[in-house]
């Protein structure tokens, strides 16, 4: 394809995707700056910014060895050109970790201590806050325990408790309290057994598992703050209520009335044969009504002014002649639809043969027509 390409002379600018020179092409009157066939004929003066390629030993005023001293005054050199850096930790107790510039040097998930650990005070703690305590021979775990293993032992190596299962705890043995009441650390009574068999919570009940379970199966599933009732749910009153007590279901028989405001968030699906909406206004959000959806005879609908008795003035469609009409008189429980008078309907052209009806109008081309 032919196109316009520049003829270089002095003092152009030159656009060119490669030069070639058989020995160097030299930058500026004095040679300052000259790429040559090898390294050994290659000048670059003053300041630049790139890369080269090549070991550099032709380079001056660069650092080319690393000094390192450990903390047991321990020394060693580390060569820039010819060596690598390695940091590393004893097995089992330092972890060394490298992205990019950043060494990242810790201890291990696990470490392993092969010796006896002596603590100078008497606390060990978290990052947060203090989670153990020590005095003399005692020890006090300020928050949960956690057992690894799955026996909790006495002294004589005799199992006492045994976790299962998650959140299930075995006694071999009985429970014995010693007084009749339980307490938590602050001293305050939490459980008080009294009368034998009778039991007092004085505050909350919190279950750890998710089930409550009667003699012979679970009642209640807990999930966050859900409970769901496994079996039958009865009600010993007529009422349910909300936080603030006030009645919000009423129950009378199988009769369930709601007492106040009810929002559905998924679909409701009334069942029955009537549907009462005793509503001073009614909005509907959906842009269409969908009628006849459920009926034995799926062909007529439409809309009756109640003017006593079910009985009114009605807007329908007629299945027998697929035409919309009136009735002056219509009686809503019945199940066809009669009009005396029908819509017209207006057409602009004559490509539909439903709407070739009596009474209908065509205006197409300036011209207004009517079916008859």
């Amino acid at each position: 394809m032919a196109v316009w390409k520049k003829v270089i002379v002095s003092g152009s600018v030159a656009e060119l995707n490669t030069v070639s020179a058989s020995l160097a092409v030299v930058v500026g009157a004095n040679g300052y700056n000259k790429i040559g066939t090898d390294q050994s004929n290659t000048v670059l003066s003053g300041s630049f910014t790139g890369s080269f390629v090549g070991e550099g030993s032709g380079l001056t005023g660069l650092v080319s060895t690393l000094g390192i001293t450990g903390s047991d005054s321990s020394t060693g050199t580390v060569s820039l050109k010819t060596q690598n850096l390695t940091i590393t930790g004893a097995t089992n107790e330092i972890n060394t970790n490298i992205a990019g510039q950043t060494v990242t040097i810790g201890l291990v998930d696990n470490p392993v201590i092969t010796g006896d650990i002596t603590i100078g005070g008497n606390t060990i703690s978290s990052s947060t806050d203090t989670a153990i305590e020590l005095n003399g021979t005692d020890v006090e775990v300020r928050g949960d325990l956690q057992v690894s293993g799955n026996d909790i032992k006495a002294s004589n190596g005799a199992v006492n408790i045994t976790l299962t299962n998650g959140t299930l705890t075995t006694f071999a043995g009985d429970i014995k309290v010693g007084g009749n009441d339980i307490q938590a650390s602050d001293g305050n009574n939490n459980i008080t057994l009294t009368s034998n068999t009778l039991t007092t919570f004085a505050g909350d009940i919190k279950v750890v598992g998710n089930d409550i379970s009667s003699s012979t199966a679970t009642a209640l599933t807990l999930s966050g703050e859900d409970v769901t009732v496994v079996g039958d749910l009865t009600v010993g009153g007529n009422d349910i209520k909300s936080s603030a007590g006030n009645s919000v279901f009423t129950l009378n028989g199988a009769n369930v009335t709601a007492n106040g405001n009810m929002a559905v968030t998924g679909d409701l699906t009334v069942n029955g044969d009537l549907t009462y909406l005793n509503v001073a206004n009614l909005a509907v959000e959906d842009k269409f009504i969908l009628l006849n959806s459920g009926s034995s005879n799926p062909d007529e609908a439409g809309l009756v002014v109640d003017e006593g008795n079910g009985i009114g003035h009605a807007f329908a469609f007629d299945a027998g002649d697929l035409r919309w009409g009136f009735s002056g008189s219509f009686d809503s429980s019945t199940t066809s639809f009669t009009p005396d008078a029908y819509v017209a309907a207006v057409v602009t052209n004559d490509n539909v043969a439903e709407y070739r009806k009596a009474g209908n109008i065509r205006v197409e081309a300036g011209e207004i027509y009517i079916y008859v």
